[in-house]
């Protein structure tokens, strides 16, 4: 059942007026924050892409929430989302440039196959260190690579034109890997990641999964093996919130997810966000967006 994603990727990649789109397969986004709001997409709308998503940043900032965890990231820097994430607050300054690329899953599978283009310990940090701060030049070099990528999407007419597009992605992604790779190498760094991260991270993944029907401390405290007081020191650690803030921010999102459908009732939701009532899940909504499910639902758009 299709609960988890907001938006289809095609779908989302229809409404990018500046998109450079192959088959709904992959794309890539000139990203100008100049007139990024000119996009018909709601960039505080929480939307989950079952796709992979790389953000080459070259000029400006960029500000987000990835799985209800707040990023600031500035010029020089690559970002990429490997799975599933929840991505909403999506803010650019006025003067950013950079690119974003989307890929669907069957696409990067047609292209990379069983080939590995980031070393492993690299991969398995990536939920709780999705940034990477690189050089200049191997940010032109990457833009060198994301230009040839968008020649050939453009192309109107060539025999070879999926297989170009698919070498010219392979070419992008193992520079990006090397580059990656050497970073880790000259520096010295280890990206094995701390007891700390990895009770976070794992937190996290426990969020996604469940955030919808466990909303006390004490069942990711349990699954964790540690006390909830705990765990909010962890999380406080890293965020500044307490465990009830994440759990009550993660079921915010699910609601605004849900409550943009419009084939669920909101009886259907309080059900499936596990509420005793649709009492209680209206109170809970309002006191944390300071309006009725049912308000929120016709401020989206959603006929009811």
């Amino acid at each position: 059942m299709k609960l988890l994603i907001d938006m289809a990727l095609d779908e989302f990649l229809r409404k990018g007026a500046y998109f450079q789109n192959f088959e709904n397969e992959i794309a890539v986004v000139e990203m100008d924050g100049s007139h990024y709001q000119q996009v018909d997409v709601d960039h505080d709308l929480p939307l989950r892409l079952d796709a992979l998503s790389i953000f080459l940043i070259c000029k400006g900032e960029m500000s987000l929430e990835i799985d209800y965890y707040p990023y600031k990231v500035s010029e020089n820097t690559l970002l990429d989302l490997v799975e599933q994430h929840i991505v909403q607050h999506f803010k650019l300054s006025t003067d950013f440039k950079g690119y974003n690329i989307i890929v669907s899953r069957n696409f990067l599978s047609d292209t990379l196959g069983n080939n590995r283009t980031l070393p492993s310990e690299v991969i398995v940090s990536k939920r709780t260190r999705p940034t990477q701060s690189i050089k200049i030049e191997d940010v032109l070099l990457l833009e060198e690579c994301i230009r040839k990528l968008i020649q050939y999407i453009g192309q109107a007419d060539h025999f070879f034109k999926r297989n170009l597009i698919m070498s010219q992605f392979t070419i992008f992604m193992m520079e990006m890997g090397n580059i990656v790779y050497h970073k880790l190498k000259d520096n010295a760094e280890t990206v094995e990641l701390s007891s700390k991260e990895q009770i976070f991270g794992r937190f996290l993944e426990l969020l996604n999964l469940h955030s919808k029907e466990q909303h006390k401390v004490t069942f990711y405290a349990e699954k964790l093996c540690i006390t909830p007081e705990y765990l909010t020191r962890i999380l406080k650690s890293f965020s500044g919130k307490t465990t009830n803030n994440w759990i009550d921010n993660a079921l915010m999102t699910e609601a605004k997810i849900l409550l943009r459908d419009p084939q669920y009732t909101i009886q259907q939701i309080s059900d499936m966000l596990n509420f005793s009532d649709q009492s209680s899940f209206g109170k809970f909504f309002k006191k944390n967006k300071g309006e009725s499910p049912l308000m929120y639902r016709r401020n989206t758009g959603i006929r009811i």
